[in-house]
């Protein structure tokens, strides 16, 4: 659980006016989440060994206590994209990532 002093600092971090997604077009389980940032392009998998290979991941970034229960296959959507949950890292301090797979 985050500390309750980081709640205002999150906020201002999270601001759809800075560089997150605009507040009504990042949505889970149909309710909208403010302030995500969404990430969506190719980054570098080690795979051992030196080798490494290059895969397409989607991100979402932003308060945890919007998405408290999340869960394996949820649905989300970013504009007119339709995402399933696949893992997350919570860190700890109020922060989630959300790896996703887009849909067809």
């Amino acid at each position: 659980m985050p500390m309750r002093c980081l709640d205002t600092d999150l906020d201002a971090v999270f601001t759809s006016s800075g560089f997150g997604e605009a507040d009504s077009t990042v949505t889970w389980k149909g309710a909208p989440l403010t302030g995500f940032i969404f990430d969506d392009e190719d980054v570098q998998v080690e795979l051992g060994e030196g080798v490494g290979e290059i895969m397409h991941q989607s991100t979402l970034t932003g308060p945890y206590l919007q998405v408290v229960g999340i869960a394996n296959d949820d649905d989300v959507t970013v504009g007119a994209g339709t995402f399933k949950v696949k893992n997350w890292l919570n860190d700890g301090t109020g922060v989630i990532e959300i790896h996703m797979e887009k849909q067809p």
